[in-house]
């Protein structure tokens, strides 16, 4: 559980590095525009790539390991990625440090992207042991997350 929660604080506080220099100046003229634009267009993929995701599991979707009952989802963005909630995760988190232009949010970046493929990890092995042969060839079909 620490490691689930460190992963998460990780990547908000880049995040919120990003928000904080944003809203740092209020001449919008002033702003590198072509850098917002391209963190905007990022961000807004990622976060499609994320709502996409968590409407294409349903009620598959839970934090942590579900002890109820679930189905293997392979559909829609799944077809492509096995981990496609967590990519986008990654697209925003990475076009925010991008954006944020500051050592700390790389760093928060790195931790969170580190800690969150170990998660990804512990994920497929249940995965693994929850639905055995189906879960081994959709895997060997399926890239993990590209």
């Amino acid at each position: 559980m620490p490691m689930f929660l460190l992963s998460k604080l990780s990547l908000a506080v880049c995040w919120g590095l990003a928000l904080v220099r944003f809203l740092q100046t209020d001449d919008v003229i002033s702003r590198d525009f072509c850098g917002v634009l391209l963190a905007a267009l990022f961000i807004a993929l990622g976060a499609v790539l994320i709502a996409v995701s968590m409407v294409t599991l349903r009620s598959s979707l839970c934090p942590g390991l579900p002890e109820r009952k679930t189905e293997l989802i392979t559909r829609g963005v799944y077809q492509r990625s096995r981990n496609p909630l967590y990519l986008g995760v990654f697209i925003v988190s990475a076009a925010a440090a991008a954006y944020a232009q500051s050592l700390a949010a790389y760093l928060l970046l790195a931790v969170g992207l580190v800690l969150h493929h170990r998660i990804v990890l512990s994920e497929e092995k249940f995965l693994e042991e929850r639905f055995g042969e189906a879960w081994r060839l959709y895997s060997r079909r399926v890239r993990r997350y590209l």
